[in-house]
This record gives structure tokens, sequence and C-alpha cells, in this order.
């Protein structure tokens, strides 16, 4: 299956053809080493795992089958690991430490990763030495002390089917994954249409919602907000300790979605009144194209094309907005 090609990215598909550079390295050095970092890597991408009734691709397998295609010319090298199929192997932990262990320091890089908490997943626990410029693009959270910058939790692409709005808010997934989600039920499970983590129709009932409630799981955020964007319904996002949200120097959350901090739940009643439902929704339609394989893998390469403002590249690229950890 992983030989398969599931994704096409329009637009400025020349731009990716630019030269690479380093600052310590020719660009054919870099495209050197970038050919044998694919070579020695190939047992760390071990086919798709199985999540949840999907079994990928997942954002790390998309990302890497069109880079192959592409064949993107960046400033810095892609490290092609893909780190959360090893993780549910439960035997590359070694392996992948020592890709991390053995880079070269006159190189700069980067990686795609889906696990919650980054590099600091317990089944991970992986460390970058810390003279090596690395940065994470990240869908499950922060990995201090490495920088990273947050992508779109990506679980399946879906497309809505066509169903009005008939329910004022939902809530749908498990209230056990974070006690977050069991504060939120116990003290709106009246208030509002509460349904478990098992509903056969939770697509139906959530492109149905004018709000679903997406607090965070396990990690910093859920499939289910990124599954409730696609299907152009309003999350109402819950966090602690860490808001997770990709693409904040480009969009304003507070336009299509409600932002809530965990100390803040008593207030969502009144948050839910003032919402402009229809100015939301207008705005969702603008956006919801962000949060799909495509743009993400876009936006991601992008980072890292010469020619880019030199306001980002003093950054490794990345405006300051939207990277975490020490710049």
């Amino acid at each position: 299956m992983q030989g398969k090609n599931f994704f096409a990215i329009s637009g400025t598909v020349a731009v990716f053809l630019f030269a690479m550079s380093s600052a310590t390295g020719t660009g054919d050095d870099l495209a050197t080493y970038q050919e044998e970092l694919v070579s020695q890597t190939a047992s760390l991408r071990p086919g798709w795992h199985s999540y949840a009734g999907y079994n990928g691709p997942w954002l790390e397998n998309a990302f890497f089958q069109e880079w192959s295609k592409l064949k993107p010319r960046l400033t810095r090298v892609y490290i092609p690991v893909a780190w959360t199929d090893c993780m549910h192997t439960n035997r590359l932990k070694a392996a992948m430490q020592e890709v991390l262990t053995d880079l070269k320091p006159q190189f700069k890089y980067f990686t795609v990763l889906q696990a919650d908490l980054g590099f600091n997943h317990d089944q991970l626990s992986l460390t970058v030495p810390s003279n090596i410029d690395f940065i994470l693009f990240s869908s499950g959270g922060d990995s201090p002390p490495l920088k990273t910058v947050p992508v779109p939790l990506l679980k399946e692409e879906l497309k809505p089917a066509g169903f009005g709005k008939t329910i004022s808010v939902s809530f749908q997934a498990s209230v056990h994954t974070h006690p977050i989600r069991q504060a939120i039920h116990d003290q709106f499970n009246d208030v509002y249409l509460f349904l478990g983590g098992e509903c056969n129709n939770w697509k139906l009932i959530s492109e149905s919602s004018n709000i679903s409630f997406c607090p965070r799981g396990f990690g910093t955020t859920s499939f289910r907000m990124f599954e409730t964007l696609q299907l152009g319904t309003i999350p109402l996002y819950v966090w602690q300790h860490e808001k997770w949200l990709p693409f904040q120097e480009i969009i304003d959350w507070n336009e299509f979605a409600v932002v809530v901090e965990a100390e803040d739940i008593p207030t969502i009643p009144a948050r839910l009144a003032q919402a402009d439902i229809p100015s939301m929704m207008a705005a969702l339609k603008r956006y919801h194209h962000m949060f799909t394989y495509n743009y993400t893998i876009h936006y991601i390469m992008e980072h890292f094309l010469e020619g880019t403002p030199a306001i980002e590249k003093q950054h490794g690229g990345i405006s300051r907005h939207s990277l975490h950890g020490n710049v």
C-alpha cells in the first residue's frame, strides 16, 4: 500500500525546484546527504498503522509520498522516518534514536510527527543532540526543548454529505481520555446533546450540529476537532496546559471556532450564547480547505524554500508566531 500515491499538491509546485543551500554546506552536499538518509531510514517506514478504524495513510506517510514524488530542493534536510508507525511496532525505538544521534551538525533538519506530545510521548522519549538545528512539525503537541510548529492532527479527509444544521450543540467522544472531558460531561450533560464515543452515526450528528465539543484528549488536541472542521461544523476546543492550534500566523481561530481554556469551562454557555453562528460558518467555509493533507504538506514544504521573506528566514524559515520552543 505504501507505494500508492494518494495526494497531489497543486499550485506552485514549480517553486519547489529552487536550489538548496546550507549555512555550512553546499546544495550538492545537502542533496547527497538527503539521499543517504532516505536509504538509511528505509526500515523506519514499516507500513501504515491502524487506529480507530482507519488504516492510513497518515500525515507522516502522506508527506513522505509527496516529498518523494516532487523531490523538492529545500534549505533543510528532511528526516523521512515514519515515527508514529514505528512507535506502533514497539520495537524500533533504538533505531529511531540512533538516526537522531548520528545527524551531521553542519546541516539543518526538519521532520513531521503525529504522535501525542511529540518526541516526549512515553513510547518514543526521543532526544535530539543540542548542537543540531532541528524543527519538528507536530500534530500532537509541543516537544520541549525542540523548536516545534503545530500542524493539524488528521486521521482522514471527510466530505460533508449535505445534511442541514438541526442540532445546536453536540458532544461525541469518550469522557475517559482526559479529566476535562468528564468535567464537561458532568456540567452540561443535561444542557447539550451528549453521546458516547461509539456512536455509529457520529458523522451525521457532527455535520448536523452548529457546534461540536472538541476537548483535548490524551494529547493537546484531538482527531475529532479536525474531523469537525472538515464536516463544516464549528469546533468548541477546550484546552489545558497547551493550546495547540495550527496556522495561527495565517488565520484567527476565533473567527470560526470557540476556544476555551479548561478553567473557563463554566463560561461555555455564555460564550455560545454570544457566538455569531452565521459569521463563523462563513469563515469556516473560507478556511476548511486548510485542514487537509494537501494544504498541510504544502504548508510544511514552503517553510524551507529559497526566496522566502527575510523576516521568516531569521527563524529557520518560520514566523515567530508559529514557532514554539527556543528561537
